[in-house]
């Protein structure tokens, strides 16, 4: 029980960092905006393709994008690939950090919503191939609250536990029914070694009676 009840604060430590690692990443998102982009080129049977997976932090918002662009022909896909390579971007992991987009969000085709959740996408068909988009858009706010919500209720319940056991103790009472084991009707005076009502024994009155 000790294993577990240990455990499980240190996730509650988890969760507490990775709150605040939320509201930092919140608070730079309206002044910095990150992606993290996955690129991959693909060409197979006379046809090219380039996939892009992405993390986008910005204005408040989470965005998770996936967008595939398919060629008729591979010397297209060629072309693609070196536009990647002119937005500094590579096959492989890549990470770009810019400036503030106060209108960043027209670039998301929204078609539907459930509370702090948008998704959407476009499938426009160009001349030169066809272009896929999907994405999902989550504000920072919902995960802050349920990363932070269960550890801090935690705190608030322990504290609140400690609080009521030093109020017992102090005044003489058994932690745990509340009978008094007071031997001596003053106060601060000698406490029982056993309670007399449930017959819970205090902490340290074993060693006591060795002593």
């Amino acid at each position: 029980m000790k294993r577990l009840r240990r455990l499980l604060w240190v996730v509650k430590g988890g969760l507490v960092v990775l709150c605040l690692a939320l509201i930092c990443l919140r608070l730079r998102s309206y002044w910095r905006e990150d992606w993290l982009i996955h690129a991959q080129a693909i060409e197979s049977e006379g046809q090219g393709a380039v996939e892009m997976r992405g993390l986008w932090f910005g204005r408040g918002w989470v965005s998770l994008d996936f967008s595939r662009r398919s060629f008729r022909l591979p010397e297209q896909s060629e072309q693609f690939r070196s536009k990647l390579n002119e937005m500094g971007l590579s096959p492989g992991l890549n990470h770009q950090s810019l400036g503030p987009e106060p209108h960043a969000l027209r670039f998301f085709m929204d078609e539907g919503s459930w509370g702090p959740v948008v998704w959407g996408g476009e499938n426009p068909r160009p001349s030169n191939g066809r272009w896929k988009r999907r994405y999902v858009r989550i504000r920072y706010w919902p995960m802050t609250i349920l990363c932070g919500a269960w550890p801090v209720m935690s705190l608030m319940f322990a504290s609140g536990r400690a609080v009521r056991r030093r109020r017992i103790v102090r005044k003489g009472l058994c932690q745990r029914c509340g009978y008094d084991v007071r031997a001596t009707p003053d106060e601060g005076g000698e406490l029982l070694a056993v309670c007399p009502e449930c017959g819970w024994e205090r902490a340290g009155s074993a060693r006591d009676a060795r002593g």
